[in-house]
């Protein structure tokens, strides 16, 4: 289905960066019908690396999208 959304350059694209960056792509894709962004999930304590900076930055305007930052916090 990934393929299908974004295309082959798309899936190329993207296993680039992860070579170059040396990180992980978000955590999450997010789609209905031809309409996506991505989701990085981060912990509390967690925050962006500075690779993943870049590499997010990348994403989004290659693919012409936006990739949403979803900070989990605990419930007491």
């Amino acid at each position: 289905m990934l393929e299908k959304l974004i295309g082959t350059e798309g899936i190329n694209f993207l296993r680039s960066q992860i070579k170059t960056n040396r990180t992980q792509p978000p955590d999450l894709f997010v789609y209905k019908d031809k309409k996506f962004f991505f989701v990085e999930v981060k912990g509390p304590r967690d925050k962006l690396q500075e690779n993943q900076k870049g590499f997010f930055s990348g994403i989004e305007k290659y693919f012409k999208t936006e990739i949403v930052l979803l900070t989990l916090v605990p419930i007491s």
